[in-house]
């Protein structure tokens, strides 16, 4: 799993409520939106949380880049912002976000969506006969 903040403290914060969701393994967390893509070119994650407004590379630029790529066009991706303004919200509701959960962040509906999208890449990655 892969944090995008460039706020330590909410890394942190994610990265408790993933543990007490049950999430073991690695959870790695990146500062903006180009250490995440630098991340993803080494491994690969099941789920990308991030930010919109973060230095160097945005949130929305770092999900461009993701569904540009084959590698990454399917890995699901939460947005996790405390952006109100219209015209950010409008640019998500746009763009190819997963979901959009705002700040502040709240256990149960981090876990609705986690569980949400985690289910709807495994049902994606099912090949036609039902296998995987």
């Amino acid at each position: 799993m892969l944090l995008a903040d460039d706020i330590p403290a909410i890394c942190l914060v994610l990265k408790e409520m993933l543990r007490r969701l049950g999430v073991g393994g690695r959870i790695d967390a990146a500062a903006d939106g180009r250490e995440a893509w630098d991340l993803l070119q080494n491994r690969p994650y099941s789920l990308v949380i991030s930010d919109i407004n973060m230095p160097r590379m945005n949130g929305l630029e770092l999900q461009k880049l993701m569904r540009q790529s084959n590698r990454y066009e399917k890995t699901p991706l939460l947005l996790v912002t405390g952006e109100v303004s219209e015209d950010i919200l409008n640019r998500v509701m746009q763009s190819e976000w997963d979901a959009y959960l705002p700040k502040p962040i709240k256990i149960n509906n981090l876990a609705h969506y986690f569980h949400s999208l985690l289910k709807r890449r495994e049902i994606s990655a099912m090949g036609t006969d039902g296998n995987y």
